[in-house]
């Protein structure tokens, strides 16, 4: 083997780097020397290689909850994070919670005039604004900023539940903005979160209610108009709770005593009625919420159906009667026949307001309404 000035001499005339000792990485101020610090160097170059670079800068906003769901003065924790490309100046980071029902109001029944006169209108339950950080200058990389605030409504306004309707929409938004100046666009982030809205009292005493109805009369005993095109039937059930919580299952039984065509399938029709109100009248228009299946071809006679039915968390709601809008349901038993007949009858059920969790119960805060008055009528 060649000497060792030999080959510092070659590398120093070529530009090169030649070391063979081990403990050439001291020399060479890397710690831990030779391979050890080559080892050294690689894992720092991957782990940059790991960190992801920001193209460019961002705001996002992250609750506390993974659920997103809050109830009356409950505290609402969350973060807010930048990522900043490069450093810039800001005109103050501001938080905005949002909260109200939003009214479309159906065309049905109206002029095009009053149509476009009364389309939307928006009643507010929370209203509140926040600067969580002052004027100043974002640091590059990433910056978080927490942030904290207490549920409840706006000038003593009670909070309802949160609902997704047609024509009737309870919402509650999160939204963060930062100006930055004239020459730059501003970021905002906006989420939503759920409110929920315990019932203040204990729930009244429920009771099995039963139900009867064949093809010439409905439930409710009235004649039907189309009886004499219906084939003989008789269907009874009941219905566990006159009065359930919205958080539970919605549950019970039906019966086909007789039926003189085969029956194709049973299913239950969950319909939301929804009224928008204004002073010259009031319009109210039912759509459909969800159909179930619970008996598929011809059910043996006699036999009980369970009927086992889970609100939508978003699409129902205990029902809200206010001068400007109203919400209920029905829920529609629906008996097709093998000839393409069918019938529909309805069962009556009152549901009650939501039931707090145990370990979790919150004050449902000012109410204008009686507890009980808003609670889910199906019928």
């Amino acid at each position: 083997p060649a000497p060792r000035g030999v080959l510092r001499a070659v590398a120093a005339r070529y530009g090169l780097s030649h070391c063979p000792s081990r403990d050439c990485g001291a020399r060479q101020g890397q710690p831990g020397g030779g391979r050890r610090g080559a080892r050294t160097a690689t894992s720092r170059r991957g782990a940059m290689a790991q960190q992801p670079a920001i193209e460019h800068s961002s705001l996002g906003m992250t609750l506390k909850r993974v659920d997103r769901v809050y109830r009356p003065n409950e505290s609402v924790e969350g973060t807010v994070t930048i990522n900043a490309k490069t450093g810039w100046s800001h005109s103050g980071i501001v938080l905005r919670a949002e909260g109200g029902v939003f009214l479309q109001q159906t065309s049905r029944g109206l002029g095009l005039l009053d149509a476009m006169a009364n389309s939307t209108r928006t009643v507010t339950l929370l209203q509140e604004e926040v600067e969580i950080a002052p004027a100043g200058r974002v640091p590059e990389g990433k910056t978080e900023i927490p942030f904290e605030f207490v549920l409840s409504g706006s000038s003593g306004q009670p909070l309802m539940e949160t609902y997704h309707g047609v024509y009737v929409n309870v919402f509650f938004l999160l939204s963060v903005e930062c100006e930055r100046g004239s020459f730059k666009k501003a970021l905002k982030k906006e989420i939503e979160f759920i409110v929920e809205v315990p019932s203040p009292t204990q729930a009244p005493a429920s009771s099995v209610e039963s139900f009867e109805f064949t093809q010439a009369l409905s439930k409710d005993g009235a004649q039907r108009a189309n009886s004499d095109r219906l084939p003989r039937f008789k269907i009874s059930g009941k219905l566990h709770r006159s009065v359930c919580p919205i958080n539970l299952p919605f549950t019970g039984e039906i019966v086909v005593e007789e039926s003189e065509a085969p029956i194709k399938s049973i299913e239950l029709q969950l319909v939301r009625v929804e009224t928008v109100k204004t002073e010259a009248q009031e319009n109210s228009e039912a759509t459909e919420i969800q159909n179930i299946q619970i008996a598929d071809g011809d059910p043996a006679r006699g036999i009980a159906i369970p009927i086992y039915i889970v609100f939508p968390r978003l699409f129902a709601c205990p029902v809200l009667v206010t001068p400007s809008f109203s919400v209920e349901f029905d829920l529609n038993i629906l008996v097709v026949t093998e000839d393409r007949t069918f019938t529909e009858t309805s069962a009556s059920v009152r549901t009650g307001a939501r039931e707090p969790p145990a370990g979790r119960r919150g004050s449902s805060g000012p109410e204008t309404l009686a507890p009980w008055a808003r609670s889910l009528t199906t019928k």
